[in-house]
């Protein structure tokens, strides 16, 4: 899970290396962008669903961007430029092993509609005193504007979060090993791009934030490069702080 804005310089600089990064690793790596209100004023992904999105930021008391959030335990700030920042909790959380497992299948019904199936296997029993959430959210792959829609000169953003289904809460899941399968559908919004969509689920640990296991619906990439994403300006380096003027927590 990344945190960012169209306003924020220092994200021009460094999301382009994330994004690379992930785009290299596709089949293994569940991306999840959130938008945020700083610097102001907060970009138009963020507007698009400020309560879900300021929620995420919530979660994990996001107080600068760029940010990561690896499996909900290893947080990165900034420094994605430089790749053992990325390989090396990439490597850390790829090699740990998982009590479960989750799949998902999108399918278009005709009322642009999206059907996503997810099925969790449990391999083995989950802990009866933790807090297991099935968190579901629709996603798009690749959103592309004809002029920056901030300051910082990105037109190009991907794996952008859309919504989050039925909440950013998620849903309760059983604690004993067996096969569940989950069905949810979900109206395309207008400014939605059918083609990019996809839906992303993670299963977290809701005191510990550890993401047990994730997969998502797509696992092929768009074949651009991601390091042109965007138009001629002066970068920073380090971090929008963000120094008050937070929503109402959801």
């Amino acid at each position: 899970e990344a945190f960012t804005s169209t306003t924020c310089t220092p994200c021009a600089s460094q999301n382009p290396a994330l994004d690379v990064f992930i785009q290299a690793r596709f089949d293994t790596i569940v991306a999840i962008k959130y938008h945020v209100w700083w610097p102001s004023p907060g970009d138009p992904m963020y507007m698009a669903n400020i309560n879900q999105n300021s929620a995420r930021v919530f979660t994990y008391s996001i107080t600068s961007v760029p940010c990561l959030q690896i499996d909900g335990v290893h947080q990165q700030v900034s420094g994605y430029t430089t790749l053992s920042n990325l390989l090396n909790p990439y490597n850390t959380r790829l090699s740990k092993g998982a009590s479960l497992s989750i799949s998902v299948t999108d399918v278009r019904l005709p009322d642009d509609t999206i059907k996503s199936t997810v099925t969790l296997n449990i391999v083995s029993p989950l802990s009866s005193t933790a807090n297991y959430r099935l968190k579901i959210s629709a996603v798009e792959r690749k959103i592309t504007y004809a002029t920056p829609p901030g300051s910082n000169g990105e037109t190009i953003f991907y794996d952008v979060f859309r919504k989050a289904y039925p909440s950013t809460y998620g849903s309760s899941i059983p604690l004993n090993p067996g096969t569940y399968v989950y069905e949810f559908k979900y109206k395309r919004e207008s400014n939605w791009i059918d083609s990019m969509m996809y839906t992303a689920a993670f299963v977290q640990e809701e005191v510990t934030r550890e993401v047990m296991n994730c997969a998502k619906s797509r696992n092929y990439y768009v074949g651009d490069n991601p390091i042109s994403n965007t138009s001629n300006v002066n970068y920073g380096n380090d971090a929008c702080i963000n120094i008050g003027g937070n929503p109402v927590e959801p």
